[in-house]
């Protein structure tokens, strides 16, 4: 499968404002104290080797993941030491592929997933391949 027209559009990073110290502790707390509500899984289940290999390409292979997740969910945690820009630039040169910041993680894991099964990677395979 190739970029199938997958066109990013530009995403403006100027003016983007990490998620503080304080604001983190306080969805830790709502989440802990039963808050927040879950989206569904379903997905994310489905694609879950390919999740966890984007998770940990971002650096939160801990994470909790939806099927509404998407990637700019995690950029607001990552390094203060470095530009929203700069990392996203780094987390798709190690994916090894053009996505946009505000794709899913499932996506994400979908297209990663598919490139893997046609480069021919050991464990990659749909079940039909097997047969």
């Amino acid at each position: 499968m190739s970029q199938e027209n997958h066109q990013e559009e530009e995403f403006n990073f100027k003016g983007l404002k990490r998620v503080s110290p304080e604001k983190q502790e306080q969805i830790r707390k709502a989440a802990l104290e039963g808050r927040i509500e879950c989206a569904p899984q379903d997905k994310v289940s489905e694609l879950e080797p390919w999740v966890d290999e984007v998770l940990e390409i971002l650096g939160h292979s801990e994470a909790l993941v939806t099927d509404e997740s998407s990637v700019w969910d995690f950029f607001p945690f990552m390094d203060e030491d470095k530009e929203v820009e700069e990392e996203f630039e780094e987390f798709k040169s190690k994916l090894g592929f053009d996505v946009s910041i505000e794709d899913l993680i499932v996506d994400v894991a979908s297209r990663l997933w598919t490139l893997r099964a046609e480069k021919g990677h050991a464990g990659y395979a749909t079940a039909k391949d097997s047969d």
